[in-house]
């Protein structure tokens, strides 16, 4: 009976902090506005602000920005940081393309949103 209740409570309090987890708010440009919006809430064509510590919420490109480091691990499997530089200054060394669900490591840009939700490259790796 202890380990039963041991689990039960270790069960309740799982729930709460997973509740009382505050969800990751972008700061999205949609129809010329800044918003602050739930990754759920970003559609294709919404510029997102990325900034280091934050998780990349959908798949798109860097429009703004030079030398974002991001920690693409998560669906690449490599423990590298890659460097991703904007759409107008990228070369063969640095992509443009961000994959939703990899991390920015360090800097900060806009990127364009181009593929969300479940079509999104990392959805099914979350």
């Amino acid at each position: 009976y202890l380990s039963f209740y041991l689990d039960k409570q270790a069960d309740i309090r799982a729930e709460q902090t997973s509740r009382n987890k505050p969800k990751n708010e972008y700061i999205v440009l949609r129809e010329g506005k800044k918003v602050k919006l739930g990754e759920s809430e970003i559609v294709v064509g919404d510029i997102v602000y990325l900034k280091a510590g934050i998780r990349i919420p959908v798949d798109g490109f860097l429009v703004s920005g030079n030398s974002l480091v991001v920690n693409e691990a998560a669906v690449s499997g490599e423990a590298r940081n890659v460097i991703k530089k904007a759409m107008h200054n990228h070369n063969e060394h640095s992509a443009p393309v961000l994959i939703s669900h990899t991390s920015v490591m360090n800097g900060c840009g806009w990127m364009l949103a181009v593929l969300t939700g479940e079509k999104s490259s990392g959805y099914a790796r979350q």
